[in-house]
């Protein structure tokens, strides 16, 4: 029998985005051994209605629409819908490549136990195509521990099987490094299969990415301090407090250029008391003379 597999697509449905996102659509309906169905979730008031209208038209996908622009909400409201063995996601920039979700379930489906796999990938970007991990041998030692030096995880690179990788699960994600805070919990709970063939393509640096964003570098930082609320170990906790601090740093900053004195004094003070808080002491004349007006330099 034909293996069913869920593919949650959260977009904003805008139509600047609208050629990749069938694109991605285009992929994931072409994966070959597997009967994939995309289930789209076009959430935000960005939502354009011709684009709405192709989706709402086209039978081969499931359709949700969420009024509030949320990517893990959106993430969880896909989830929510899965009523598959297994399920993947990719966004709606990112593209699968043949054989991908196969080469994915074959895996998983072959060890009773496994609740994720991970596969290889490469990223896009204006200088050419780059394999993502380079280091899948130290990542299978110690996949927790291999996040101190990088995420491994990243949107369109896993399958996963429904009955470990919940709803509930999924809703414990952050807004913002949702993936890095998803490969913690995998990496504490779960029992994870790693494969080196590439199956997805990465494209950063699209048009209307967050990346970048006001809200995408103030958000980090709560979303490092959601991290830090996992039982993680003593050695891994304080590189994400480390982590925390610089955040809190890089918001003070954004937040001082934005004229937001005090708001910005809030972040530093918090950053120079967290872990390794000290080495953000150097920019309190930086701090200072953005207070006073003479704008940071």
């Amino acid at each position: 029998m034909t293996p069913e597999i869920a593919v949650i697509v959260a977009t904003a449905a805008r139509r600047e985005r609208a050629a990749q996102l069938w694109q991605a659509l285009e992929t994931i309906r072409s994966q070959e051994g597997v009967r994939a169905v995309p289930v789209v979730v076009a959430n935000g008031p960005s939502r354009d209605p011709q684009v709405m209208a192709r989706l709402e038209g086209d039978r081969t996908i499931r359709l949700l629409s969420l009024d509030e622009g949320n990517y893990p909400g959106a993430l969880h409201a896909g989830r929510a819908c899965v009523d598959t063995e297994w399920f993947s996601q990719l966004d709606d920039d990112d593209l699968l490549l043949p054989g991908a979700l196969l080469a994915r379930w074959s895996a998983g489906n072959a060890d009773p136990r496994c609740d994720a796999v991970i596969s290889n990938g490469w990223s896009r970007d204006h200088d050419g195509d780059t394999l993502r991990l380079s280091n899948l041998h130290e990542i299978r030692g110690d996949p927790l521990r291999a996040l101190c030096s990088g995420n491994w995880l990243g949107p369109g690179a896993a399958l996963f099987r429904a009955a470990s990788v919940t709803a509930q699960v999924i809703a414990g994600m952050p807004k913002y490094l949702e993936w890095t805070y998803l490969a913690c919990y995998l990496s504490l709970r779960c029992r994870l299969l790693f494969l080196d063939a590439p199956s997805y393509l990465y494209q950063s640096g699209t048009v209307a990415s967050l990346s970048g964003s006001d809200a995408y570098l103030l958000g980090q930082a709560c979303a490092i301090a959601a991290i830090c609320r996992l039982e993680l170990p003593a050695d891994v906790r304080d590189v994400f407090l480390r982590r925390l601090s610089v955040g809190q740093q890089m918001a003070a900053l954004r937040l001082l250029e934005r004229g937001q004195v005090r708001q910005a004094w809030q972040w530093y003070l918090r950053a120079v008391f967290g872990k390794g808080g000290y080495r953000h002491l150097g920019a309190v004349h930086r701090m200072l003379r953005g207070s006073l007006g003479a704008g940071p330099r």
